[in-house]
């Protein structure tokens, strides 16, 4: 976990949209997978801190998470990673809460969830990151 100044650097630096960008440009390649998933965990350590989670709480990376979540919706890893995620900028957010709560988006989850339960039960963390909406 690094400290807030580190993390307001990385901020600072653009850090964040460098990596939003080199997320959507993954496939499904064990590689890109393993990349993806330290991407997240970075991510997610930058978010712990209010400074810098309003920073990267944007309408692109809550659609890139998104669509995360839906595309590696049976990677138990990155969907919970992501999820996490997409919840904690979620809750920042009242307008980000308001556009992303659509009808589409919450019946999409709901199915993506459905689906996970039945698959594994590693996921029950999951349930959090559709439950704010």
């Amino acid at each position: 976990q690094r400290s807030t100044e580190d993390c307001k650097l990385l901020v600072a630096a653009d850090a964040h949209h460098k990596m939003f960008s080199i997320i959507r440009s993954c496939n499904r390649s064990s590689p890109h997978l393993e990349l993806i998933r330290v991407i997240l965990s970075v991510l997610t350590n930058l978010a712990q801190h209010r400074s810098t989670l309003a920073d990267l709480a944007n309408e692109k990376a809550v659609d890139a998470l998104s669509d995360l979540v839906h595309m590696f919706r049976d990677k138990s890893k990155i969907i919970a990673l992501s999820a996490s995620l997409l919840e904690k900028m979620l809750r920042t957010s009242k307008r980000l809460t308001s556009t992303y709560s659509t009808q589409e988006n919450t019946k999409r989850l709901n199915s993506i969830l459905l689906m996970s339960k039945k698959k594994t039960s590693k996921l029950d963390g999951i349930q959090k990151g559709i439950h704010c909406l």
